[in-house]
């Protein structure tokens, strides 16, 4: 019986049998995956408190051509969605993968990408629906068109300067 066991921890849950015969029945759940997953919603919670805001684009690149009109363009983030200006995309994220990873939807379209945040900065490096993810964080002029997008937060009311002392 113990060469079916996995060689893992696990830990028995004691269910009571309200139906009847009041023994009690034991269900083996293997430890790793239940402390993983509270570890990741914890993580993947965290992740978004840290990314949520109104950040402004401050760097474009795509290695093809000039990507500075994006340049200046605001995005707010709020848990699952990314709005730049007029354009809303659903937003993944994994911070548990190195380097993490996010991935953007819209309209039957998914958009590989990396990230990395930076207490006030938030660079994204997107790939191209249908080509692989990226694995580092530079634009690309071949083949698998990768772009960085740099962001910068806007400065929360609690942490702008109180303009007000500075006119006294």
């Amino acid at each position: 019986m113990a060469a079916g066991i996995p060689r893992m921890l696990t830990v028995s849950l004691v269910v009571l049998n309200l139906l009847g015969s009041g023994c009690e029945r034991y269900e083996t759940v293997p430890l790793p995956e239940i402390v993983t997953r509270q570890i990741d919603e914890q993580m993947l919670a965290a992740e978004w408190t840290e990314i949520e805001g109104t950040w402004t684009i401050v760097a474009s690149e795509d290695g093809t051509h000039d990507a500075a009109p994006a340049v200046g363009r605001q995005a707010v983030i709020e848990r699952g969605v990314m709005t730049i200006e007029n354009d809303t995309w659903r937003f993944d994220l994994d911070p548990t993968r190195a380097p993490k990873e996010a991935d953007l939807f819209k309209e039957g379209t998914t958009v590989p990408a990396i990230y990395v945040l930076d207490e006030n900065k938030l660079t994204l490096c997107l790939g191209r629906y249908g080509t692989p993810r990226p694995t580092s964080f530079v634009a690309s002029q071949s083949g698998g068109y990768q772009a960085m997008l740099v962001f910068e937060r806007h400065a929360s009311p609690a942490q702008a300067p109180d303009e007000s002392i500075s006119k006294k």
